[in-house]
């Protein structure tokens, strides 16, 4: 049997606490928009390759 009393629960902490937080918007939004090139570059080879008169399948192709 133990004399001390049980750890009290870690508080919550809110999205709307940690946005609240100065500069963490900021931080958000630029890595946010930093990475959209990333994300945009598979899509962009393959509406690339359809426009280019290419199908579909050649422009997986090209992902891989």
């Amino acid at each position: 049997m133990s004399l001390t009393a049980p750890p009290a629960p870690a508080p919550r902490i809110t999205y709307g606490a940690v946005l609240g937080s100065p500069y963490v918007a900021r931080l958000l939004s630029g890595t946010l928009v930093g990475r959209l090139p990333n994300g945009m570059a598979p899509v962009a080879i393959v509406l690339w390759a359809t426009t280019s008169g290419g199908s579909i399948a050649f422009g997986r192709l090209l992902n891989d």
